[in-house]
């Protein structure tokens, strides 16, 4: 689809690492769009929480980290995706938690995908933020395709994360654990960087067979 082909010419100018990087960071809600409100937890809440220790930790980590709102706006899921766009983001991370519609429990990690065409890139970036994710012992629920619009109409490789089931007593007393947020942070931080790397590694194998 034309989605991939854009996809993977931004891919091919992708760096090696966090360094420099424009990452686009969507805290999932917003003011007006609380999300779910479940065990004294509200979504938005959480995912501001999460979304600005992530920003720190990119920061950290020589990235430049994009939040696509704040704690007190709510812009709707097509301007998101537009300021990632236009900011030829390296790549975006949604943060959301879950309701259990798309999984029974655990954290899930989504990118685009429908029966007819799917994102390379998205599904390589889901699946290492789900490896640095399980390493931190949260319940995995593995990754998935999903058609929705903040996957569908970002041109860089995203992924929609859902970190725990809110009707689920366990994952509600881990999301609101003080450190929570420090620690999921640091986790997608480490997937970010895998993926980077693992791009390189890809672009290097193409040239040495052009070469060959």
């Amino acid at each position: 689809s034309r989605a991939v082909v854009r996809e993977a010419e931004t891919a091919s100018h992708m760096g090696a690492s966090l360094v420099g990087s424009v990452i686009a960071v969507d805290p999932g809600h917003g003011s007006t769009d609380p999300g779910i409100e479940a065990g004294g937890l509200i979504e938005a809440n959480v995912a501001t929480a999460v979304a600005m220790a992530f920003a720190d930790e990119l920061v950290r980590r020589g990235a430049r980290p994009l939040l696509l709102r704040t704690a007190n706006d709510d812009p709707d899921v097509h301007d998101r995706a537009r300021r990632a766009n236009a900011a030829d983001a390296t790549a975006c991370i949604s943060i959301h938690l879950g309701g259990g519609d798309l999984v029974p429990s655990g954290f899930v990690c989504c990118y685009f995908g429908t029966p007819n065409t799917h994102s390379p890139m998205g599904m390589r970036l889901a699946e290492s933020l789900r490896s640095s994710l399980s390493d931190l012992g949260l319940p995995d629920a593995g990754v998935r395709p999903l058609a929705i619009t903040m996957l569908r109409e970002t041109r860089m490789p995203a992924v929609h994360v859902e970190l725990a089931v809110t009707r689920n007593r366990d994952e509600v007393e881990r999301v609101a654990e003080p450190t929570f947020p420090v620690a999921i942070a640091g986790a997608m931080a480490d997937g970010l960087e895998r993926f980077l790397g693992a791009g390189l590694i890809a672009q290097d194998e193409r040239a040495a067979s052009g070469r060959a």
